[in-house]
C-alpha cells in the first residue's frame, strides 16, 4: 500500500512537470523519480551479434529541470557516459566488455540533474539467444519420408544485422558436419524441406540420428541451434492408404446404418397398408360366393314346374 501511495504520489508531480509517468518491469526506487527527473534504460536484452549496437535510454524531467549527464554504473564503477540528445540518451554495448549468451549485467543509470539532484535506475541487462528452431521441427521420421521433413528456424537480434545463414546436417553426434551449399536462406526466418537438399552423403540407416544445425554470422561471429531427427523404419505407403481408406469406410459404414434405419421404418409402413387392402379382397370374395348360392336356388325351381 506504500508504494501505492508513492507511485500515486509521483504521478501527481508528472501532471504539473514531468514529461512521463510510466514504471518500469525491472524494479525502482520511487524516491529517485520525485527529485525532478530520472533516465530509464530501454533496452535491456541483446545478443552476442549486438556486440556494438547502441543502448536506448528515455530521460522524463519535471518542468525547468534538465538532466545534465548520464552514467552507466556497475559494481561502484562507472562503466561509461551516455550520450544525450533531446529526450534520449544512449551508451554502446562495447562498454559492458566481452559477453556470451546468459550473461548478465546489473547496472545503475546515474543522472545528474540541473537542480543539484542525482537519481539513480537500476537495470538488469540480459544476453540472449539470436537463433531458435521452430516448434514443430520433427524429432523422427520414417527413412522413406524424409524429403517431407520439414525445418524451421528463426534469427532475432536487438539491431544488429546478420550477414548470412547456414544449415549445417551430420549423421551422428561424432561426425562432423557438413554445410549445405546454395539454399540462400532468409537471415530473419525461415524453413528448409529436405527434399531441397541432397543429404544421400550422410548414408542413413534405420536407428540413425540426423543432427542439423542452423547457424547465423556476423563477420567472424557465428551462432546456432541444433536439432535431431531419429530416422525411422520404412513405412509402407500402402499402409497408410489401407488406414485412410478403412477411416473413410467407417465414416461411410455410419452413413449406411443411418439410411438403414430410415428405410426400414418406410418398408413397415408399407407392410400396414398391404395388409389393409387384403382384407378388403376377402370381403368382397364372400360377397360374390354369397350371389352364386342364389342363383342355384333358382335353377331347382325351374326343374320342378317341368315335371
Amino acid at each position: 500500500m506504500k508504494n501505492i501511495f508513492k507511485y500515486i504520489s509521483f504521478c501527481l508531480i508528472a501532471v504539473v512537470g514531468l514529461s512521463s509517468c510510466e514504471p518500469d518491469d525491472n524494479g525502482y526506487r520511487d524516491e529517485n523519480r520525485e527529485v525532478g527527473g530520472y533516465a530509464y534504460l530501454q533496452t535491456r536484452s541483446l545478443t552476442v551479434f549486438d556486440f556494438d549496437q547502441d543502448l536506448n535510454i528515455e530521460l522524463f524531467t519535471a518542468e525547468g529541470v534538465t538532466i545534465e549527464s548520464v552514467e552507466i554504473i556497475e559494481n561502484g564503477s562507472t562503466l561509461t557516459t551516455a550520450d544525450i540528445s533531446g529526450d534520449m540518451a544512449t551508451f554502446n554495448a562495447a562498454d559492458l566488455g566481452a559477453f556470451a549468451v546468459d550473461s548478465t549485467f546489473s547496472v545503475k543509470v546515474r543522472s545528474n540533474l540541473s537542480n543539484g539532484e542525482i537519481s539513480e535506475e537500476p537495470a538488469t541487462i540480459s544476453v540472449v539467444e539470436a537463433v531458435e528452431l521452430g516448434d514443430d521441427n520433427p524429432e523422427e521420421a520414417a527413412i522413406n519420408m524424409l524429403d517431407d521433413v520439414e525445418l524451421e528456424y528463426t534469427v532475432s537480434t536487438t539491431s544488429a544485422p546478420i550477414d548470412e545463414v547456414n544449415l549445417w546436417v551430420k549423421n551422428g553426434e561424432e561426425a562432423e558436419y557438413m554445410m549445405i551449399e546454395d539454399l540462400d536462406l532468409p537471415t530473419d526466418e525461415g524453413s528448409v524441406s529436405m527434399s531441397d537438399f541432397d543429404y544421400s552423403g550422410l548414408d542413413l540407416e534405420v536407428g540413425d540420428v540426423i543432427f542439423y544445425q542452423f547457424a547465423a554470422t556476423r563477420g567472424e561471429l557465428t551462432e546456432g541451434a541444433e536439432g535431431e531427427i531419429e530416422v525411422l523404419e520404412f513405412q509402407e505407403e500402402e499402409e497408410e492408404e489401407e488406414e485412410e481408406e478403412s477411416e473413410e469406410e467407417g465414416d461411410d459404414s455410419e452413413g449406411d446404418d443411418s439410411e438403414g434405419d430410415d428405410s426400414e421404418g418406410d418398408d413397415s409402413e408399407g407392410d400396414d397398408s398391404e395388409g389393409d387392402d387384403s382384407e378388403g379382397d376377402d370381403s368382397e370374395g364372400d360377397d360374390s360366393d354369397g350371389d352364386d348360392s342364389d342363383g342355384d336356388d333358382s335353377d331347382g325351381d325351374d326343374s320342378d314346374e317341368e315335371e
